[in-house]
């Protein structure tokens, strides 16, 4: 079966659109998914630096609280007092950071659980330092107690770190993945259009270079068709259905007193008065 040039113009023309349609909408989905991978990568960075920060002001407090067992000057607790709040203010939001995120939820739970009970261990050893002097604030300071809730935060710290460096690298991988795959869809939709427009382009050119041979095929066999009616001796024309001339020859034109191209596209009321009887 032979397609013609306008059912194949029309089916590369729904067919591009439907590629690019789908292209379209994959690039979509994964420009979106590659936004929502930026937006967690940005909030992986933003639990880091918070969790330094928070564990930044822990040892400017244990620093404070040491310093004041050494020195007894209460000037040497402002950082370990200002410490807290700021702490307390870091912890929460940590939680709205981790929220999403189970491991590190839990573990940023506990760690708001612990930090209290640090600092609790902190105040005692200050009232003891106060209260008693050196020795008996040392003495705490180096008893189990006082070391135990310590070391629980140092490694809850240290797990979230290792948990969000592992995040962080999955994260990356993921972003990395995503924009290779959008730079990819992209340049596939850009390749696509430019084949279809060449195809389309190719395929609009063969149907204009038809068209001309056809015309010309056309205007050929009128030239032979008038040829051979303008060298009859008789009146010959045509005319369409509203009574316009299609053809004419010579001796039929003379009948009107015009040429036969002065007939062409008129009727017989535009050539004859009314009483004339025509040809």
């Amino acid at each position: 079966m032979i397609i013609s040039p306008g059912h194949q113009l029309r089916f590369l023309f729904w067919l591009g659109l439907a590629l690019v349609a789908a292209v379209s909408a994959v690039s979509f989905a994964n420009t979106t998914a590659l936004t929502a991978t930026m937006d967690e990568y940005a909030a992986s960075r933003t639990l880091c630096q918070e969790l330094e920060s928070s564990l930044a002001l822990l040892r400017d407090a244990e620093a404070a609280q040491r310093g004041y067992l050494f020195t007894g000057e209460d000037d040497s607790l402002r950082p370990y007092r200002a410490a807290r709040p700021i702490l307390d203010e870091k912890l929460g939001r940590l939680a709205a950071l981790s929220s999403d995120v189970p491991l590190l939820d839990r573990r940023v739970g506990e760690l708001r659980r612990l930090v209290p009970g640090l600092f609790a261990d902190w105040d005692r050893t200050i009232d003891l330092r106060r209260s008693h002097g050196f020795d008996a604030a040392h003495a705490a300071e180096r008893a189990d107690e006082g070391r135990r809730p310590r070391d629980d935060v140092r490694g809850l710290i240290d797990g979230m770190a290792a948990d969000l460096r592992e995040l962080q690298r999955q994260r990356d991988a993921d972003l990395a993945h995503r924009s290779r795959l959008t730079t990819t869809l992209i340049a596939a939709g850009c390749a696509l259009g430019v084949v279809f427009v060449g195809m389309a382009n190719f395929a609009l050119r063969r149907e204009l270079v038809r068209r001309r041979q056809a015309e010309a095929s056309l205007r050929q066999e009128h030239a032979l068709l008038q040829a051979v009616i303008d060298n009859t001796l008789d009146a010959v024309f045509a005319k369409d259905l509203a009574g316009r001339y299609l053809l004419a020859n010579a001796v039929s034109a003379r009948f009107s007193g015009r040429t036969s191209a002065e007939l062409l596209g008129r009727d017989d009321t535009e050539l004859f008065p009314p009483t004339w009887p025509g040809p």
